[in-house]
Order: C-alpha cells, then sequence, then structure tokens
C-alpha cells in the first residue's frame, strides 16, 4: 500500500447516547474520535425494495493505517469541498480486516445510503 494512496481526511466516530434537557428522551450523537488519512474506493452497489421506495447502497473499502481501538461500533465521515461547496458523506462500517495480520493497514468494508 502506497501511503500516497491515502489522499482522503476522514473522521473517525464513535456514538454516545446523552439525555435531553427535558429529562427523558435519549439523543444519539456522533463524536470526533480522530482524523485520519485513508484510501477510499467504491466496490458495489445495490438497490432493494423497502415499503413503497427504492432503497440504493453502495459498499465502499476503505483503507487506512493500524488503529486497534477500532470497532464496528464506530462510522467514519468524509467531507471534501467542490467548487466551493462542502459535501458530507456518512459510511457505516460492516467489517474490518487486519491486512496481512501485521498491524500496519486495515481494511475497512462499509456501506452508504443505509441507516443503521
Amino acid at each position: 500500500m502506497s501511503i500516497g494512496a491515502m489522499r482522503h481526511k476522514i473522521e473517525i466516530q464513535s456514538m454516545t447516547v446523552v439525555n435531553d434537557d427535558g429529562g427523558g428522551r435519549a439523543i444519539t450523537l456522533w463524536k470526533t474520535d480522530a482524523y485520519i488519512h485513508a484510501q477510499i474506493a467504491p466496490k458495489s452497489g445495490s438497490e432493494r425494495e423497502f415499503g413503497d421506495q427504492i432503497e440504493a447502497s453502495t459498499k465502499y473499502e476503505i483503507t487506512i493505517r493500524y488503529r486497534g481501538s477500532l470497532t464496528a461500533k464506530h462510522r467514519i465521515k468524509y467531507a471534501y469541498t467542490n467548487n466551493g461547496v462542502i459535501y458530507e458523506r456518512l459510511f457505516n462500517i460492516v467489517s474490518i480486516v487486519n491486512v496481512d495480520m501485521r498491524n500496519r493497514f486495515q481494511k475497512i468494508t462499509c456501506t452508504e445510503g443505509v441507516a443503521i
């Protein structure tokens, strides 16, 4: 893996549940744990019927330097600017593979377009 291929700056986020100020309902917040560089590559796409709507999802493979604390409970946020417009993409982690079991790189299979 060439380090130069890791040109996407991503955020590793973890979920936190807090009570609202009204004293009852729990609110889910995502907190950024780390900013790191990664390679993002699309792998496949699919559509399915959900109720009366078509739901599309895309699978991605994201390669990062090894992080022992990363789990499938985290999510990945990728924000970028194109022609002055800020875009934000969220990836739900499906699986994490330690490449060659050497603790150097991880390949993360993610989905985009499907709520968790």
